[in-house]
């Protein structure tokens, strides 16, 4: 992690909180559930490291702006602002006093926050029953077509949602089973390859953390690189554009293995509505005006 200002949000652990707050959010957690899910997701769970304090006091704010900071949340937050400790991680005097000025100004804005009493409906959480393998197709802008095939669970937001690999893209109707069973996983084009220059060093890197088995290939390397992993989340019980994904009923394994959601983005996961978005992004250098749909 980094920190490259003295303000609230010039933190990589600040900046990670507010990316999953706003994900969070979206798909309807809020007051203690939401900051609980937040802290679960970055990995800020402890006030006892640097990260875990900065990811407390962005969680404070974003909470305190929405009118649904807990009271725990409040306290802890106080408590990191009262302490001498996170101004002294800059080594000039003008940025600690920056920082400090910045701290107390949250303290005081923390101080005066209403207390969240707020009884909030519970979130939507998916547990969807799609198999490994299944394939599916799902509508796209203008009559056309894309069909994804289920090759993990994604459980970031507490549920069980499919991640999925692209088959085919803006396609003019779902083909017959046949075709269907000899389509290969969707590279995207013309994507420089993080560590071509020096592949084995790459390979050897990736064996070592244990990112691919022993013994794995650079053609491996190159196919869970450049061929995206994509969360779909569903975001109710009667979501509409879920309810139009078709399945084909056919079951195919995937050519390569999944080895772990470390090859799925951070920022990869999107709803079946904005799915067609996601694709177009991998796909296409155009990207289509939803009004025209």
């Amino acid at each position: 992690m980094g920190t490259w200002g003295t303000g609230l949000y010039q933190s990589d652990a600040a900046a990670d909180v507010r990316n999953v707050y706003r994900d969070c959010k979206k798909l309807g957690f809020s007051g203690s559930d939401l900051a609980a899910i937040v802290l679960e997701t970055v990995g800020g769970t402890s006030v006892d490291s640097e990260d875990g304090q900065l990811a407390h006091l962005a969680l404070a704010d974003l909470l305190c702006k929405d009118r649904m900071l807990p009271t725990a949340l409040q306290l802890t937050a106080l408590r990191i602002i009262k302490s001498p400790a996170l101004p002294t991680r800059f080594e000039d005097q003008a940025s600690q006093k920056k920082h400090r000025k910045m701290l107390d100004a949250l303290g005081a804005k923390l101080s005066a926050a209403t207390p969240d009493t707020a009884k909030r409906k519970q979130p939507y959480i998916e547990r969807c029953d799609f198999g490994i393998g299944d394939v599916l197709a799902c509508p796209l802008p203008k009559g056309r077509w894309a069909l994804l095939r289920v090759v993990a669970y994604f459980t970031r937001f507490r549920g069980k949602s499919p991640i999925c690999e692209p088959l085919a893209w803006n396609i003019a109707a779902i083909p017959p089973a046949a075709k269907i069973k000899r389509l290969r996983f969707m590279r995207q084009k013309n994507i420089p390859i993080l560590g071509a220059a020096k592949k084995d060093e790459m390979l050897k890197g990736l064996i070592e953390f244990k990112r691919l088995p022993a013994g794995a290939t650079w053609q491996e390397y190159v196919d869970q690189y450049a061929a995206p992993y994509i969360p779909i989340v569903r975001v109710s019980e009667r979501d509409p554009h879920f309810h139009k994904i078709v399945k084909t009923g056919i079951n195919t394994p995937s050519e390569r293995p999944f080895y772990s959601d470390w090859w799925v983005a951070t920022n990869a996961w999107t709803t079946w509505k904005d799915l067609w978005m996601r694709l177009e992004g991998y796909y296409s250098n155009e990207i289509s005006d939803p009004r025209t749909r």
